[in-house]
């Protein structure tokens, strides 16, 4: 279990980090802190929309189930952003570390890696954009160039961004000689 906890920990903060037990012991309590924050959050989200259901006259059960799906999502987002995220950055464990031969390669590895996902970047965010269109009919949506292009400038947008957030977030080491 203790390989598959360090290739986890690799996988979520980077590859070239160096996986102690004091960044194992920081990982598991945010997770765990998380986790228990989702946990509570899940079921007071559940039992408020189950009272506002009940006790309204709700007629459009499909636009309630939308608004409360939208809302679950963005208050999950906004926990785990703030709960392990947050503090991960402020512990500086989402900071790489890399010798000062290694920085240009590295950085040039971190812009291929978000080139790489670009397509499912674009694919998820035209699929999902044009849900937001129910009323017309989705696949009229979907195949519009208008759907296209505007899925096309955030990819682009979101890829840059990206890999100049990730690029600041290097950081380069010197070698105790």
């Amino acid at each position: 279990m203790k390989k598959l906890d360090k290739k986890l920990i690799k996988w979520f903060i980077g590859k070239n980090v160096f996986v102690d037990e004091r960044i194992q012991k920081e990982v598991g309590i945010f997770a765990t802190r998380t986790v228990f924050v989702l946990f509570v959050f899940e079921l007071v989200f559940g039992f408020g929309i189950s009272v506002y259901a009940s006790n309204t006259q709700t007629t459009d059960f499909e636009t309630l189930f939308y608004i409360a799906t939208f809302v679950q999502a963005i208050g999950a987002l906004i926990l785990i952003y703030g709960f392990m995220i947050i503090p991960m950055g402020k512990k500086r464990l989402l900071v790489k570390e890399v010798s000062p031969e290694d920085k240009k390669e590295f950085v040039k590895g971190l812009q291929h890696s978000w080139v790489r996902i670009a397509p499912l970047e674009f694919v998820g965010f035209w699929v999902v954009h044009s849900l937001f269109y129910f009323n017309e009919g989705y696949f009229k949506i979907l195949f519009s160039f208008k759907e296209i292009i505007s899925a096309l400038i955030f990819t682009t947008f979101f890829t840059i961004f990206m890999s100049l957030y990730e690029r600041m977030h290097v950081k380069t080491i010197k070698d105790d000689e």
